[in-house]
């Protein structure tokens, strides 16, 4: 009976536990499903990919010997690896949640009918329910598992959310307004000579269509693949610069020259148990020199550089920012190899975003090449 007891036990806990794990996992694809608008397959795909890239940032989080968080600072068991490994985890995930918000907006081009439009009215599309919830949590996490300031990484999912009105608004204000038509005053005068009896109907037919067949229909104003590539890594440079460039732990450091010291495993292991020092991370604003700042006006100046209206041919702006673009690049292959050791993400989606908006200019200049 006892063993039979047992039996029956184990098989309600774990069919109720595969009924709660079913429920929870519905619930998910319903919630993936009305926030990204995809079908029943991509959520479940999406979720997965979450569940996969959460799992492992986990692990990978929770087998740090060394933390330096508030979650570390607090007594109690909110310093257990397990309890730091989740909240990593769950901010992994969210985050891919996050991209592929912003790749099916970006690139996929399934934007809604407000959120192509530039101004306040974009915008208030753009920061919907959802995007400012899901914005609020990756912030709390980031501060709970990397000390990262809630404000700052606030302020930088807003970032994120409003680039794409934001340049679609730069663009709608610097786009000339398109000229009147040309043939008004000619087809004005072909009717005025019928009015006055100068030309037959048949003749006053012919001259308007001969009109109508000069005008050119003007082109609606689409974004080619290289103004999608440039808008991307605009964006991409933009986000980068605001997040940290590099990342140096001064524990790790000082255990590091300590080893290499004379006795160095005591006296790496006296270090590690009397110093508590706090990671520092360096963003683009922060980089010395103005190096940082640089690379960015570099960068925006680029992306600026097609829309402004300066008498350059399509030759001088190709070269100008090819010019542009390999300063900064430069800038930033040398800050790359000074510091290798230290190198965080931000710096490589800045680096990322300088490829994009060389794939952009090069892409030009072969449809330019070719058109000739």
């Amino acid at each position: 009976m006892n063993d039979n007891a047992v039996t029956v036990r184990v098989i309600i806990i774990c069919v109720g536990g595969a009924v709660v794990v079913g429920l929870l996992a519905w619930a998910l694809m319903a919630l993936l499903r009305r926030y990204l608008d995809v079908s029943r397959g991509k959520a479940a795909l999406i979720l997965l990919l979450s569940l996969v890239s959460g799992v492992a940032t986990g692990v990978i989080q929770g087998n740090q010997r060394e933390f330096h968080s508030p979650l570390s600072r607090w007594d109690g068991h909110f310093d257990e690896p397990p309890t730091i490994g989740f909240f990593a985890g769950l901010f992994a995930a969210l985050s891919l949640v996050l991209l592929v918000k912003i790749h099916s907006k970006w690139i996929a081009g399934r934007l809604t009918d407000a959120e192509k439009k530039p101004g306040l009215e974009g915008a208030r599309a753009w920061l919907g329910t959802g995007n400012l919830v899901l914005v609020a949590l990756l912030s709390l996490l980031a501060w709970l598992v990397f000390d990262y300031s809630t404000v700052s990484t606030a302020l930088l999912g807003l970032l994120v959310l409003l680039t794409y009105p934001g340049l679609v608004s730069i663009a709608a204000f610097l786009r000339e307004p398109p000229p009147p038509p040309a043939n008004a005053s000619e087809r004005q005068r072909v009717l005025t000579m019928l009015d006055n009896g100068k030309i037959t109907t048949s003749e006053c037919a012919e001259l308007l269509s001969a009109l109508n067949y000069s005008e050119k229909p003007l082109a609606a104003a689409v974004p080619t693949a290289p103004s999608k590539l440039a808008l991307i890594g605009t964006a991409l440079l933009f986000i980068g610069f605001f997040l940290p460039w590099f990342s140096v732990n001064p524990q790790a450091e000082a255990t590091r020259l300590a080893q290499s010291l004379p006795m160095g495993r005591e006296f790496a292991t006296l270090v590690n148990n009397n110093l508590n020092l706090q990671s520092v991370h360096i963003s683009g604003s922060e980089v010395q020199h103005g190096l940082g700042w640089l690379v960015l006006l570099l960068g925006l100046s680029v992306a600026a550089l097609p829309y402004l209206p300066l008498n350059l041919s399509e030759g001088m702006r190709q070269r100008a920012t090819l010019v542009g673009l390999l300063a900064g690049a430069v800038i930033l292959v040398y800050l790359l190899t000074e510091n290798l050791r230290f190198v965080s993400f931000g710096l490589l989606l800045v680096l990322l975003g300088y490829g994009l908006q060389l794939a952009a200019t090069l892409h030009r200049g072969a449809d330019g090449v070719a058109m000739r």
